[in-house]
């Protein structure tokens, strides 16, 4: 009698040990795998990831491979007012590990004309969230490739990998990245975006530096409409920050703009003709209250042409010697063999080198036969002159006009400076007078 206490003691532990938890798991299986709550599932991940972004998420199927991994499969984010796509995703994978995140994402493709919605969606549902509302402590994150999508060309960057964060100034989020046929082992492209929440009035810093790669500009240019006047085959190198608190910008620049397409950047903007194709290395650049403070750097291009308003503007404004006017009458563009421009522009002044001619100094703009433009030894210009060359005073109230003059530094001028040497385009024909007494152009006499 005495195995019976036994064989029962056996028979429920093997009821409570073996069978209850192996029928718990086979239920928890069939039920995780139900219509109904497979829907559930994914329309909370959508709703809630949704109300995050304030984009319009949708996925195909959501999986939990372990208890605490959700993969999200064909993620879609979409704006909510016009439902056009934004980016995507092949898989989403998301690791919840206490009070970290980490976010793996694999074929992730973003649409380059719904950047704007994108940086405008990041700053305002992530950087500028109350300091008080709940939202994840850290995030790590890492994107196997990430495309940068457009109808007519396409950026691939892979290694895409960083952390979103909180700090003690605010959100930040700092990234990683390299081409695909970059050296794994060089130094690797970086962007930053950071929010400043103890500044008056609070600021978002944004930060890029490509290390070694070279990266193509016009894929931003519809987040920076700025970008596509340096021409469709520009591109970067270097470091550029940029520090943005409500209207006001201010930032700094050094590195090197390769393939910039002159007749873009001057034809297709001022009433001047420049044409070629220039490197622009930049050694110092800065931005203070959307007002440029310091530009430093050369300028090189060959077999280009230019306008000889343009040398005519230059020679008159800018303290430079070029072909008298009636050399140059009739011609619509003088070509140029090579352009070699040195320039330190600042509020105190500007000031020009050239090394365009190796037998001679001082040469900006070189022709096989000569020059064309020429700045004297220890060159100096007012700031303001520059303004003067590139826009007549006839149409300094066009909308290119009025951006060039609140961004260019200008030293304000003493009225007796005004009088004897006014700040406006006069074809050199018809030269100033002399007298201040006298208009600057004599009308004809009617007889």
């Amino acid at each position: 009698m005495h195995r019976q206490p036994a064989h029962f003691v056996c028979r429920i532990g093997f009821v409570l040990l073996c069978v209850l938890p192996t029928a718990a798991v086979a239920g928890w299986i069939v039920q995780r795998s139900l219509p109904g709550f497979v829907l559930s599932a994914r329309q909370e991940w959508e709703q809630e990831l949704s109300r995050q972004l304030g984009l319009r998420v949708t996925c195909a199927a959501v999986e939990y491979p372990r208890h605490d991994t959700a993969e999200l499969t064909d993620v879609m984010f979409a704006d909510p007012e016009t439902g056009a796509a934004v980016a995507s995703a092949r898989s989403l994978e998301l690791v919840c590990s206490g009070e970290r995140w980490k976010l793996i994402g694999w074929q992730v493709v973003v649409e380059t004309a719904q950047l704007p919605l994108l940086r405008t969606q990041l700053d305002q549902r992530l950087l500028r969230r109350e300091a008080s509302s709940h939202v994840t402590n850290a995030c790590e994150i890492w994107l196997r490739e990430v495309t940068l999508h457009d109808t007519s060309h396409s950026l691939t960057l892979v290694d895409v990998a960083g952390a979103w964060k909180s700090t003690a100034t605010g959100p930040e989020c700092a990234l990683s990245f390299r081409l695909p046929e970059a050296d794994p082992q060089q130094p690797r492209g970086e962007w930053l975006v950071q929010r400043n929440r103890q500044t008056v009035p609070p600021a978002t810093r944004w930060q890029l530096k490509t290390g070694n790669l070279t990266l193509p500009l016009n894929i931003a240019a519809a987040a920076w409409p700025a970008l596509a006047r340096l021409g469709p085959g520009a591109q970067f190198s270097g470091e550029l920050e940029i520090v943005q608190a409500n209207t006001e910008v201010s930032g700094a620049l050094r590195g090197t703009l390769f393939d910039v397409d002159l007749d873009s950047l001057v034809s297709e903007q001022l009433p001047h003709r420049l044409s070629g194709i220039a490197v622009c290395k930049i050694e110092d650049a800065r931005l203070e209250r959307n007002q440029i403070t310091l530009v430093r750097g050369t300028c090189q291009a060959r077999d280009g042409s230019l306008s000889p308003s343009l040398l005519a503007s230059a020679a008159e404004h800018l303290q430079l010697t070029a072909p008298p006017p009636e050399t140059l009458a009739g011609a619509h563009a003088v070509p140029y063999r090579n352009l070699s421009v040195g320039f330190d522009l600042r509020a105190t002044g500007l000031q020009l080198t050239g090394t365009a001619d190796p037998l001679r100094s001082g040469v900006l703009i070189a022709t096989a036969t000569g020059s064309l433009l020429e700045a004297p030894p220890q060159h100096q210009a007012a700031a303001s002159g520059l303004l003067a060359a590139l826009i007549p005073t006839s149409e300094r109230l066009t909308r290119q006009g009025r951006y060039l003059a609140d961004i260019l530094p200008a030293v304000p001028l003493q009225p007796q400076h005004l009088a004897r040497e006014p700040q406006q385009h006069v074809p050199l024909r018809m030269h100033p007078s002399r007298d201040a007494q006298s208009p600057a152009i004599r009308p004809p006499q009617l007889r």
